[in-house]
């Protein structure tokens, strides 16, 4: 991923560490084997940039409850 510099001792751990994070983000090891490591990163991007996106309107529903309150 951008900006992460992680070290693997073999390509199997490299490939354990991918179904990991996979399928912390809803992939199931059947999925993963039919995605490239590249598709992953970028479900992963969008994952993010969708959790962001959340919580900025979370944020500002938020604010505007606390302002009709006063």
């Amino acid at each position: 991923m951008p900006g992460q510099s992680i070290k693997f001792g073999s390509p199997a751990e490299e490939n354990i560490w991918w179904k990991t994070i996979a399928f912390d983000n809803g992939i199931s090891p059947r999925e993963f084997n039919n995605i490239t490591k590249k598709d992953l990163q970028e479900i992963i991007i969008l994952k993010n940039i969708i959790d962001v996106k959340k919580a900025r309107e979370k944020k500002v529903r938020e604010m505007m409850d606390q302002a009709r309150r006063r």
